[in-house]
């Protein structure tokens, strides 16, 4: 669907890839062979988006606690989450301090992941469900 507003251009036929000469507003990344120019804009919307689905994660684990029956898919959500995020990082690299944070955040995430699969591992059968 074409964008009908008036108060932002139909950016569908545009050739983003003459438009990362300016270095201060794109940023280049190769994904699978694909090339990504993202804008402060899309960024800004691409990292709310990641927030709102790791908020719909997390209550969806926080309801795994109370129900023991969702738990495995909740730790295996949880885990591809977090790992995946870790590979994207480190196959890009080069990221600033903020996503550094949210990096050592995801690992820590993952060390509590593992601990908390471990421990319902081991818990008896009849407490399980």
């Amino acid at each position: 669907m074409r964008n009908k507003s008036k108060s932002r251009p139909d950016n569908s036929n545009v050739d983003w890839r003459n438009l990362t000469k300016d270095r201060e507003s794109f940023r280049k990344f190769k994904f699978f062979k694909a090339r990504f120019e993202l804008s402060k804009l899309t960024n800004c919307i691409l990292m709310r988006h990641r927030a709102i689905l790791f908020g719909l994660l997390g209550l969806f684990l926080i309801y795994a606690a109370f129900r023991p029956s969702f738990q495995r898919v909740a730790f295996m959500a949880g885990f591809v989450s977090a790992a995946s995020f870790l590979a994207l990082a480190h196959s890009i690299g080069g990221y600033n301090s903020g996503v550094a944070r949210v990096v050592s955040a995801d690992w820590v995430a993952l060390v509590c992941l593992a601990v908390g699969a471990g421990a319902a591992m081991v818990r008896p059968a009849q407490a399980r469900d």
